[in-house]
């Protein structure tokens, strides 16, 4: 899940809850709403929770703040063996925001009508200047994983203007993963990653550059991606991505099999 601030100064966390039992699959998310002195808000929701309850496995792994205060989570839904990424809109009370999508919810789905099994898996989500919602992760049919990015309207539609109806599929070399998102001010859109090594193949991080309609940057690094690896440590990731002064970019992540450290990275 994920931790938001509002402008009053309340704070929202989402995530996801199981059965007494904590056994089978998760099926329900949650949103809390926490007061400044760090009490329950009991004007959201029941006394400061709100659950809903899905027919499927979920995943909740982000949370955004729109314009006038409604709340978007995004996630991973699980039907029939097809995993969607999913956003589910709530109001300021806590309620459905249902002029949002389906009934308060927009589903985008790679591989839509085509054959075989697709490992689609939500990451992260960033909110536009417009009030659409750019969202990404992996995806791919098959074995084949590749970089997923989709774009949803302000009112949860598909933005089929995006990428090819909506989405963005970006391979490269050594099964890469996106693991979280950030938006320019001039609208371009950066993701952060990595890439598994195999072989030969020494295992990066990726930052990568797309423009405003989804296809990417020439202009940025090598055709849009930027790679960067410590050639003595193995299992490097990409995790989380900030723009700071004099356009620079800061990326953060893991690197190490067996003694876990932690570093930043800086690019123009």
């Amino acid at each position: 899940g994920q931790i938001v601030l509002q402008e009053d100064g309340k704070i929202v966390i989402d995530g996801v809850t199981s059965n007494a039992q904590g056994q089978g699959n998760l099926k329900a998310s949650f949103l809390a709403r926490i007061m400044p002195n760090g009490g329950l808000d009991p004007t959201f929701g029941e006394e400061g929770i709100v659950t809903k309850n899905y027919s499927e496995a979920i995943e909740i792994h982000s949370l955004v703040i729109r314009p006038g205060g409604k709340l978007v989570t995004g996630g991973s839904f699980d039907v029939f063996g097809k995993t969607s990424y999913m956003l589910s809109s709530f109001n300021q009370d806590g309620s459905v925001d249902a002029t949002f999508g389906e009934n308060g919810t927009a589903k985008f789905l790679f591989g839509q009508g085509q054959g075989g099994l697709w490992n689609n898996d939500f990451r992260a989500m960033a909110l536009q200047a417009d009030g659409k919602i750019v969202c990404t992760g992996i995806t791919g049919k098959g074995e084949v994983i590749s970089m997923g990015l989709c774009r949803f309207n302000e009112d949860g539609t598909v933005d089929e203007g995006f990428g090819e109806s909506g989405g963005v599929i970006t391979t490269y070399i050594g099964e890469p993963e996106t693991r979280n998102i950030a938006i320019q001010p001039d609208g371009k859109i950066l993701t952060v990653g990595d890439e598994q090594g195999f072989g030969n193949i020494v295992g990066k991080v990726l930052l990568a550059r797309y423009t405003p309609g989804g296809l990417l940057d020439s202009t940025f690094a090598e055709n849009g991606i930027a790679g960067i690896y410590v050639d003595t440590i193995d299992e490097q990731t990409g995790r989380f991505i900030n723009l700071v002064a004099e356009n620079k970019i800061l990326i953060a992540g893991t690197a190490g099999p067996i003694i876990t450290n932690i570093y930043f990275a800086r690019f123009n």
